[in-house]
């Protein structure tokens, strides 16, 4: 088969909110948002960091070409640049608050504190989160914007401030490698094959739970297989089959937490054939089995 770049690719906007802060500079940006129960159509990113906040719901959130699966209260932080859309999953949308700011907005203007945050985090790191200090905070900022009381512009930066410093620290917690960084060219590298994926991952986003090969994937996209395997690996550090099934068991982790349906029942909807199949894969990707992660809630 030739080899030829994938077609159609997959549709992102970019917001810029630069007239928004041009003449507001610290202004805090917010709105609610309940996101479809349809497959995720298209990505977006901004100039601007954004904290959500998960009230209520669960779902799917694909940030930067990882997937990962959401169930409330849990808190997203994204920088500029990172790429994403969420979808609800289960008999209901789920709610969010977004507060979108620039970083000056709400850090003390000192190299110490202000510096050294990512432009870009590869999503398993951790712009998903339900660590409940994260969530508290902010669940806080959330409230004191929409009670709309004396200072809450200050009290919601400050609390923005505290998760900011608290996500970057969780960060470095978990991947300590963040701090050094990569090489650039590594990291361009890894946006390129991020960039020929995303069509893929898009279809995947709607189609994890019939059948595929990797040859089917391939072929739908006019691209060689190794080629395909080449960018999983570049992109997202895993095959395509790999990605697959943490797609899969991203979305049967939301309907678990956001629904009282059946395990065989969600096993057999994210695109499993056997109970067998289904509790292999979800104890390799989470650690442990399917009713286990329930009870952990």
């Amino acid at each position: 088969m030739q080899n030829r770049a994938i077609r159609t690719p997959l549709p992102v906007s970019y917001d810029s909110f630069q007239e928004i802060f041009r003449a507001q500079p610290d202004r805090l940006y917010w709105f609610t948002h309940c996101p479809h129960l349809r497959p995720i159509q298209d990505l977006h990113h901004h100039d601007a960091v954004e904290v959500g906040y998960c009230s209520s719901g669960a779902g799917i959130f694909l940030i930067d070409g990882a997937v990962c699966s959401f169930s409330a209260p849990c808190v997203t932080v994204l920088y500029p640049g990172q790429l994403h859309k969420a979808r609800s999953l289960g008999e209901q949308r789920s709610q969010w608050m977004f507060i979108t700011f620039r970083e000056e907005a709400v850090l003390p203007p000192r190299p110490a504190v202000s510096s050294g945050f990512p432009s870009r985090l590869i999503a398993r790191t951790g712009s998903l989160s339900r660590e409940p200090e994260l969530v508290r905070l902010a669940k806080e900022a959330a409230a004191e914007l929409e009670g709309g009381r004396a200072g809450s512009e200050e009290c919601a930066r400050a609390l923005l401030a505290a998760l900011l410093i608290r996500h970057r620290r969780l960060m470095e917690e978990q991947a300590p490698s963040l701090s050094s960084g990569e090489p650039e060219d590594q990291r361009e590298e890894a946006r390129r094959c991020l960039e020929r994926l995303r069509p893929v991952m898009e279809y995947l986003s709607g189609a994890y739970a019939q059948e595929l090969t990797v040859e089917d994937l391939a072929a739908r996209f006019y691209v060689n297989p190794t080629t395909l395997r080449k960018w999983f690996r570049g992109a997202v550090g895993v095959s395509p089959l790999h990605y697959l099934h943490r797609v899969r068991i991203s979305a049967a982790c939301s309907l678990l937490r956001g629904t009282g349906r059946s395990v065989l029942d969600i096993a057999m909807e994210v695109g499993y054939r056997s109970s067998s199949s289904f509790n292999r894969h979800f104890l390799e990707e989470c650690g442990c089995s399917p009713v286990e992660y329930r009870r952990r809630g």
